[in-house]
């Protein structure tokens, strides 16, 4: 009964779902950089950058971005990245701007997906 009732619920919440796709676009300009950072520490540490001197630096830059963010400013913080002399010693620009991309970093999320939403409508199929 609990499984039918969150499915239930969770059918209605789809039915009324508007999707703002230029919203969730701007969403993820402004903030999905902020998380994209850790893939910059990794491949610096395995180029042989030092780990926490690296860190450091991802994390004051990410601060200063955070602060203009906060004000309403557009995110500084890939450009920021690209331009920096310390992470181009162990970086290409080139490379820096593809390790930020926001759609590197969501793995098999497209699959996983599918796979729910069609579990979810064959369910709703037979409740019927």
């Amino acid at each position: 009964m609990a499984i039918e009732e969150i499915l239930t619920s969770y059918n209605r919440v789809l039915k009324n779902l508007a999707v703002n796709e230029n919203k969730i676009q701007y969403n993820l300009s402004q903030y999905g950089v902020f998380s994209s950072t850790e893939s910059i520490l990794m491949e610096c540490v395995k180029r042989g950058g030092d780990r926490q001197k690296i860190h450091e630096l991802l994390r004051e830059l990410s601060m200063q971005a955070w602060d203009r963010v906060a004000k309403g400013e557009d995110n500084p913080l890939q450009e920021t990245l690209i331009r920096n002399k310390d992470l181009q010693n162990f970086l290409k620009p080139s490379e820096i701007d593809k390790l930020l991309a926001v759609e590197s970093h969501v793995g098999n999320v497209h699959e996983k997906s599918a796979k729910l939403i069609k579990r979810v409508t064959e369910y709703l199929i037979n409740e019927k």
